[in-house]
């Protein structure tokens, strides 16, 4: 069972490394390592833990260890609110855009998945998980944008939050069954 690609295991293997020892001489240095390297440092932790157990060839007390690693995980920083400032929109450009969208008759859902790309910044399964899941996340309407929660972890890249002009809602609730898996490799060939 592999639990960590090749990546995320030299990024967790190069924080134990660097800050393993500190911490288990001053447990609440992990407090300033940030909540990023802290999860990693934890996830590393674990690792040896389970590697030492494994090779049976050091005795450890195994309920200790959980104890310890108990006491950190409450020590780790917490993640950061996202504060959404408030921002003035040219609305001219939105309406263009968005009455171009309404020209289209051949391939609108591409046009529509390339502009709601333009508009939330988001990567390719971002938009599908946003599209297909949009009824259920909480939004924050702000004049004529629309603010998403999304909450998108993946690895070490997150979404939290994402927005784009109100009138687009219609299109999202009208395509999200249209829009699947190929939407992904289709936008990242247009932008290669």
């Amino acid at each position: 069972m592999r639990l960590f690609n090749k990546h995320d295991a030299s990024n967790v293997y190069n924080v134990l490394v660097k800050y393993g020892v500190m911490v288990l001489d001053n447990p609440f240095i992990i407090r300033d390592l940030g909540e990023s390297r802290a999860r990693k440092l934890l996830r590393g932790y674990a690792a040896l833990r389970d590697f030492v157990i494994r090779i049976k060839r050091y005795s450890i007390d195994e309920g200790e260890v959980n104890r310890f690693l108990r006491e950190l995980r409450r020590m780790v920083p917490k993640s950061r609110k996202v504060r959404i400032l408030d921002y003035e929109l040219e609305d001219s450009i939105i309406n263009t855009a968005l009455k171009q969208l309404d020209m289209l008759r051949n391939s609108r859902v591409w046009y529509f998945v390339h502009l709601l790309d333009f508009y939330t910044g988001l990567r390719g399964t971002e938009l599908v998980y946003l599209v297909r899941n949009y009824p259920g996340f909480r939004k924050v309407y702000h004049g004529t944008i629309v603010v998403v929660e999304l909450d998108f972890v993946r690895n070490s890249k997150k979404a939290y939050v994402t927005m784009f002009p109100a009138d687009m809602e219609k299109y999202i609730l009208e395509y999200m069954d249209v829009i699947g898996d190929n939407v992904i490799q289709n936008i990242r060939d247009k932008k290669d």
